[in-house]
């Protein structure tokens, strides 16, 4: 039997191992395996290559929104950190708005006083004070008027309305709104009746404004019955009466609002007028007393 000679048998043997199927199959696995990742390292590292600077960009950001993070806690913390309370703002008394010398007139009413449909400066107590101006310039004259007030209302608020704000004249000047509701003339006479006791335990002179009937009425008619309670409150009180808050307006078109009841600012104008003329008798005597 012929003998192979040991280099031709490693050759064969060689040749067997590397020959074998199943070898075979790993070693084409693992050179395409080693194929793939040095494809995906070769992409990786052109990827970084080329997107480096989008990299470095995102880094700057989120760096940037840490640091904003940071300071809209230390913001956040110190907003919620108990302090003390603010201190409310006090609000001036009236009374202290007034020259320390001069009157405090105070008119308490309703929209023919309060300047219902007009500027504040035009109602009739701004009004009253400007007429009051060159003779009287100490005097502070007091909006106390409030649209739509009986005087039911105007004695529910005198306390703070007139008792707080220590005036030297109250002008009263309600009762229309009364009249408009259909109220009963003796509750009318009654409220204003508890308002000047009022003003009178208190020592407080009063000049009451009164309500004319448009016209010659029959003395049995409802309005003849609102007019006469303020001649007979002023009787019994020994006051100057007033007698029409609207005299010089009433029956002048030209002087009233559309709907025919409030005055406009000329209208006022000439109220304050009339109104200054009748007063400034009264506040002689006060100034005098002053």
């Amino acid at each position: 039997m012929a003998m192979l000679s040991p280099g031709w048998a490693v050759k064969l043997t060689f040749f067997r191992i590397s020959t074998g199927p199943e070898i075979a199959d790993k070693v084409k696995k693992t050179a395409s395996s080693f194929r793939a990742s040095g494809i995906l390292f070769f992409l990786f590292v052109k990827t970084c290559d080329k997107y480096a600077y989008v990299c470095e960009r995102v880094k700057q950001l989120l760096k940037i929104c840490f640091q904003t993070c940071v300071i809209v806690a230390v913001i956040l913390l110190a907003a919620c950190s108990p302090r003390q309370p603010d201190k409310p703002a006090k609000s001036k008394p009236i009374a202290e708005q007034v020259v320390a010398d001069g009157l405090v007139i105070v008119v308490l009413g309703d929209s023919l006083t309060s300047g219902f449909g007009l500027a504040a400066q035009q109602a009739l107590p701004e009004q009253l004070q400007q007429q009051f101006k060159s003779e009287f310039a100490g005097i502070k004259v007091i909006n106390a008027g409030v649209s739509g007030d009986t005087s039911a209302n105007g004695l529910a608020r005198y306390t703070w309305s007139v008792g707080a704000v220590n005036a030297d004249l109250l002008i009263l000047a309600l009762g229309a709104n009364d009249y408009l509701l259909g109220l009963d003339p003796a509750i009318t006479q009654a409220n204003l009746a508890a308002i000047l006791d009022k003003a009178k335990a208190e020592n407080l002179p009063v000049v009451l404004a009164g309500l004319t009937p448009k016209g010659k009425l029959d003395d049995a008619s409802r309005m003849a019955q609102f007019a006469g309670i303020y001649p007979q409150l002023a009787k019994a009180y020994d006051l100057p009466l007033y007698p029409a808050l609207l005299q010089g307006v009433r029956g002048a078109p030209k002087l009233l609002q559309a709907d025919g009841l409030h005055p406009t600012a000329e209208g006022v104008r000439i109220m304050a007028e009339g109104l200054a003329e009748f007063v400034e008798p009264v506040l002689m005597d006060l100034l005098q007393q002053h």
